[in-house]
């Protein structure tokens, strides 16, 4: 391991400390998908250094869409957080992003 391969990894191997999930994929390889490393069971090695690539797993997003219909045409407002008014004319739906392999 090299110091700058010691300073990409340090935030991940800490992530993993904390109980966070780590993902890898084999380089060099046709296979591209991430995969999640089994918690507690990291044989991390100079080997596996150099021939995987490391990263903290994607939380997926989530975001909140007010969705109306007025005068015929949809109207949709962007939330953060789910907003509990009484508004008859527009419903809350709650999105959460599928994360794909990258």
């Amino acid at each position: 391991m090299n110091r700058q391969q010691a300073k990409e990894l340090a935030p991940i191997v800490a992530a993993f400390g904390d109980g966070k999930t780590i993902q890898f994929r084999a380089t060099g390889c046709g296979d591209k998908r991430w995969e999640d490393i089994p918690f507690g069971n990291w044989r991390f090695t100079v080997d596996t250094i150099e021939h995987n690539e490391y990263r903290l797993k994607p939380e997926p997003r989530e975001v909140y869409l007010e969705i109306a219909i007025k005068n015929g045409e949809i109207i949709a407002w962007h939330h953060k957080h789910s907003i509990h008014h009484q508004n008859p004319i527009s419903r809350f739906h709650l999105f959460r992003e599928v994360l794909e392999d990258e």
